[in-house]
Formats: structure tokens, sequence, C-alpha cells
């Protein structure tokens, strides 16, 4: 029994390790998602992000635009990997007791 509670500890600060890296790779992404508008018949694309209740909405030129998707598809990927790592974490809590 103590050696299945030791590799639940190891996974447990293996896995809370993982999540503070995460974490902080999601900090340096932009938020929000890429929504575009149609304007006199030109289409326009604007980065959409939530401050509170207030949304705003930030112009993308043509050129940056590849570059911006890409770094927001990264952030969903790993806000979706923290939120599998939280629930993993939840897991070993209560296999291992810890208060939460």
């Amino acid at each position: 029994m103590l050696v299945i509670r030791g590799v639940l500890q190891e996974e447990f600060e293996r896995q809370n390790r993982i999540l503070q890296l995460y974490e902080r790779k999601v900090e340096g992404l932009p938020k929000g998602n890429i929504a575009f508008k149609k304007i006199n018949g030109r289409q326009y694309a604007y980065l959409q992000y939530r401050e509170g209740r207030k949304v705003n909405s930030q112009y993308i030129p043509n050129n940056d635009l590849p570059g911006l998707a890409a770094k927001v598809k990264e952030r969903k990927k790993y806000e979706k990997m923290i939120e599998d790592i939280k629930k993993e974490i939840k897991f070993i809590q209560k296999a291992l007791r810890i208060k939460i």
C-alpha cells in the first residue's frame, strides 16, 4: 500500500509541475476568438475577448492573421490540457485523501 501511495504522491507532484508550466505558457498567448465581420462587402478579422462583462474587439491586419490564429489555437489547446490535468489532480487528491 505504501508503494502505491508513493507513486500517487509522485504523480501528484508531477501533475502540479506540468500545470504550472502550462499556465505560464497560456499567460503569454492571446485570449479570445477570431471573428470575421463583413463591412461594405469586404471581410475584416477581429480578435474578440472578454474583460469582465465587456467584450473587446481588436482589428487584425491580414498579414498578422495566420500567426495570431495559430497562437489562439495553441492557447485553446493548452487550456484543454489544463482542464484535463486539473481533473487528474482532483482524482489523485481523493485517492490520497488530501484536502482540496
